[in-house]
């Protein structure tokens, strides 16, 4: 369960959420910002949990099978994007609020993982391995076409959709180490943001899009890094 009193929260707060005992992974705020969609292994196996942060309690959240490997909401609320295991394939689904599925979105015998919304809703950026190693591909919701997105390296993953709308942060493998890249939501060439050393990983937007969060272990341990939208000003938190 929560351990967490949200009204507490201050600045600069640091403060835990699960008390569970086990593995807890992807986390993803609601857009209500009172809750957070999570992967826990409480129950022996990975499955999505809502967290409400305010009532201090959380509940499962798929109302059907399937092993969750983390989910994201859309801005509007109104649907999860989530990647689950079923009957040996991983595809991504579209769940309500109350989670219940409406809509498999992707289906084929290639992974599909790492969902990540369109500011608009109309798209979804996410990872698959259908060209033989993991990449980024950005589905149209509307037509269903998916495009690939990522062509340079070998190991792209876990991408982020910007608040404006106009690029995707990614995770990519280059000469050995992760690092964080930015490409046009169009295409095009990445930009390198970071190559400080160590593997730096998982990129998260601010919600006015003029930061990136991410992880690193540069300074050995992995610890949690802010930088700003063009890779400057990179430092600890």
């Amino acid at each position: 369960g929560s351990i967490i009193d949200a009204n507490s929260f201050g600045a600069g707060d640091k403060i835990q959420v699960t008390n569970n005992r086990t593995i807890n992974l992807f986390p993803s705020w609601t857009p209500d910002g009172r809750s957070i969609l999570c992967t826990s292994y409480k129950d022996g196996n990975p499955s999505l949990y809502l967290f409400d942060l305010f009532a201090g309690k959380d509940a499962k959240f798929l109302s059907r099978g399937g092993l969750s490997l983390g989910g994201k909401w859309s801005r509007d609320g109104r649907f999860a994007a989530v990647s689950l295991e079923k009957d040996g394939n991983t595809d991504i689904y579209l769940l309500d609020r109350t989670g219940k599925t409406v809509r498999r979105v992707t289906d084929g015998a290639s992974i599909a993982v790492s969902p990540t919304w369109s500011p608009d809703g109309n798209q979804l950026a996410f990872v698959s391995n259908r060209s033989g190693s993991p990449q980024i591909y950005v589905l149209e919701l509307a037509s269903g076409k998916t495009r690939r997105l990522t062509f340079s390296g070998s190991y792209n993953t876990s991408p982020d959709w910007s608040p404006r709308g106009d690029r995707i942060a990614y995770t990519g493998r280059a000469a050995g180490r992760f690092n964080i890249f930015a490409i046009d939501a169009k295409g095009g060439d990445p930009q390198l943001l970071t190559s400080n050393g160590g593997d730096n990983e998982d990129a998260s937007w601010s919600p006015d899009g003029r930061f990136i969060l991410f992880t690193s272990n540069r300074r050995g341990r992995y610890q949690l890094y802010i930088m700003q939208a063009n890779g400057e000003n990179q430092q600890r938190l």
